[in-house]
């Protein structure tokens, strides 16, 4: 908390407004505005790492929504390997890589690494509890996923993503029950 990301003002500022837009998962105009606030922050300030591995993580979500092309792929890829270069310890650019992996490459166990790694350095943060849940539903762990997703629910309850993909899981185990008071939870 004591580390600056950024000495720029108005770098820092368009971060927080693209950071703020990029959680508009399904609309896509705000998510192109997040991506021109993004590249905004890192036109200002080249070495914001920070912003450079959120910008990543955007991109390889717009690979996952529909975008498969070679050139975002790529893109979010070599942002959160800058990201990684300039701060190698920072947790944001692990989840950063660790995403890329997992939408870009559908490489689980690679992205379960950079995941872990960031879960380190950022216990209390759902939304690495909620890529591993996501992961291990994908390998069929269907009870690891599901505690993770409820510990991403748990730590950021007003975010209706973790409970939607919380009652997905519930639903494919069959557990209607527990998915009808994740909906009412939601």
């Amino acid at each position: 908390m004591a580390t600056k990301p950024t000495e720029n003002g108005e770098a820092y500022l368009a971060f927080v407004q693209a950071h703020d837009l990029s959680c508009s998962y399904e609309d896509p105009a705000k998510l192109k505005q997040s991506e021109q606030l993004y590249q905004r922050a890192i036109d200002l300030d080249p070495n914001f790492a920070l912003a450079l591995a959120r910008y990543s993580q955007l991109e390889s979500w717009m690979v996952h929504d529909g975008d498969r092309s070679p050139e975002r792929r790529n893109k979010a890829r070599s942002l959160a390997e800058r990201a990684l270069q300039l701060q190698p310890d920072l947790p944001e650019a692990h989840l950063a890589l660790g995403t890329s992996y997992y939408y870009g490459d559908n490489d689980y166990d690679a992205a379960l690494k950079e995941f872990e790694i960031a879960q380190r350095g950022l216990p209390n943060d759902s939304e690495v509890y909620l890529a591993i849940g996501a992961i291990q539903r994908r390998q069929g762990k269907w009870a690891e996923s599901t505690a993770k997703l409820e510990k991403s629910a748990t730590l950021n309850p007003k975010d209706t993503w973790p409970l939607q993909q919380l009652v997905f899981n519930y639903a494919m185990r069959r557990d209607f029950g527990a998915a009808n008071k994740t909906i009412d939870r939601a």
